[in-house]
């Protein structure tokens, strides 16, 4: 299975995505497909994103999305997932650190199981700890837990809250996923996509959409990513210049 890792990213945040794919490829199992998407790409300089393609080129196949106009997450996400042709697709938020054994796990758990969305714990410290055992949430866990008494049969998705779940995705569970990097087969776009929305339940609103359709998602409690809570709100627009966040 050919896995694609996509990124929807900024001009803010694109000074992230040389950490990001430097730690790709650093990783236990390298990805077959790296493909990028960038919002308002025309208020960066060229030869910086001239610089990562060339940099990556060798590495694994990489394709950037340059968009000159603003993508809000739903668009950007249909843009970069739609653009890769991966039979796995890894989400990747173009702030956040990958585990050195996230591709590797996620296409074992795609290949071994009956599964169409894969969602996974995340840390917030630097370090990362080698991941030898993990809970598993099945798909009949998973779906009873978010759609608690509910007729599976019926055509349009209810709303969780309606039927007494008040929470995240992957909410009330003795760990924390981050709905946002989720892994999903390609086959889930043949029949939905992101929301086309500003609000901020749009990661929310795809997991539960996916959820609900296919009923075969999968939770595990593994921290499979870095989750960076330390500086979201500074724009780093410079790919060989992070300041003290992300050193080489």
């Amino acid at each position: 299975m050919k896995t694609s890792v996509v990124i929807p990213a900024t001009n803010g945040n694109f000074g992230y995505l040389n950490c990001i794919l430097r730690h790709y490829e650093d990783g236990v199992e390298i990805p077959d497909e790296v493909v990028i998407s960038i919002s308002n790409a025309h208020k960066l300089e060229s030869s910086d994103i001239d610089w990562l393609e060339d940099k990556f080129k060798n590495t694994f196949e990489l394709k950037v999305i340059r968009h000159s106009c603003t993508m809000i997450q739903g668009p950007n996400r249909d843009s970069v997932t739609k653009s890769a042709t991966g039979d796995i697709i890894i989400s990747n938020d173009a702030d956040d650190i990958p585990h050195p054994q996230r591709v590797q796990i996620i296409k074992k758990l795609f290949t071994e199981n009956d599964i169409v969305q894969l969602n996974h714990g995340y840390q917030t410290k630097k370090s990362f700890q080698f991941v030898q055992d993990m809970e598993i949430v099945s798909c009949e866990r998973v779906f009873n837990h978010h759609f608690p008494n509910c007729d599976p049969n019926l055509k349009d998705r209810p709303n969780p809250h309606d039927l007494g779940f008040h929470a995240p995705y992957g909410g009330n569970l003795p760990w924390t996923i981050h709905a946002g990097n989720v892994a999903f087969s390609k086959d889930v776009f043949d029949v939905m996509s992101w929301r086309h929305t500003e609000e901020i339940a749009w990661d929310y609103d795809f997991c539960m959409d996916v959820l609900y359709h296919f009923k075969k998602s999968m939770i595990i409690d593994a921290p499979l990513l870095w989750y960076n809570l330390l500086d979201t709100r500074r724009n780093y627009a410079n790919p060989k210049d992070l300041g003290e966040l992300y050193k080489e």
